[in-house]
């Protein structure tokens, strides 16, 4: 790329307020990166625990990808191409916001996610992609509301070809969540330093003034990802 790529950040606000698509070009594609949950995006605002509404933080996505009328007016008769990039955004999310936005728009766009928990990595700025958490003991670890033990065995065990019990790997589980929250304990140190609430501004301040221990952080996170990924689960 030969310039730099600007974040566009948005929340929950009230009134809502949509994105400004005015600038937008047919060779563009639309990514959307944030929290995601089985029923929406957690980006958008927290779970309607009281009235339990469903789709609402989906229908907030797209009244905020919708609202300002330049998606509707630049993409007519023309392809449309979003990427969630979020964890869950592959568990139907990316099907149910392509039905939404043909029904506001009246064109068919392309909407894609990948399947299960998706997450940046060391490797997602030189391979392209994010990489996936594979369901079973390894999901369970990092989402055990999501999945119960006994499905998450039986998941790593048919995957395996061998029976795995996370009791026999409970000492190697328990090892690997220590150092991990310690590494996540290290990024959250420095996230606190910084003086930038704008995403932007804060991604600059990070690279200008952390970048050294931002990165060895984010290798030394890498490297126990893949040890447990080759010898612990």
């Amino acid at each position: 790329m030969d310039k730099a790529t600007r974040v566009h950040a948005f929340k929950w606000e009230d009134p809502l307020n949509p994105l400004d698509f005015s600038g937008l070009e047919d060779s563009d594609m639309i990514f959307i990166v944030g929290h995601g949950d089985a029923g929406g995006l957690y980006a958008l605002g927290p779970p309607d625990e009281k009235n339990k509404e469903p789709g609402r933080n989906m229908n907030r996505l797209v009244k905020i990808l919708t609202g300002d009328g330049n998606l509707k007016k630049k993409r007519k008769d023309k392809p449309l191409e979003i990427l969630l990039l979020s964890c869950r955004a592959g568990l139907g999310l990316h099907k149910v916001l392509a039905h939404k936005l043909y029904k506001e728009l009246g064109s068919d766009p392309t909407v894609g996610g990948a399947k299960g928990f998706t997450f940046g990595s060391v490797k997602t700025g030189y391979i392209g992609h994010n990489e996936v958490l594979i369901k079973g003991l390894p999901w369970y670890m990092e989402y055990p509301m999501s999945i119960s033990r006994k499905e998450a065995e039986k998941e790593t065990s048919a995957r395996e070809k061998k029976t795995i019990k996370y009791d026999r790997k409970r000492k190697e589980i328990l090892k690997f969540l220590k150092k991990k929250e310690s590494i996540e304990e290290k990024m959250k140190d420095i996230i606190k330093k910084l003086k930038s609430t704008e995403v932007n501004s804060a991604l600059d301040e990070v690279e200008n003034n952390f970048r050294r221990d931002w990165e060895a952080s984010i290798m030394s996170q890498a490297m126990l990802y893949s040890y447990a990924r080759k010898r612990v689960i």
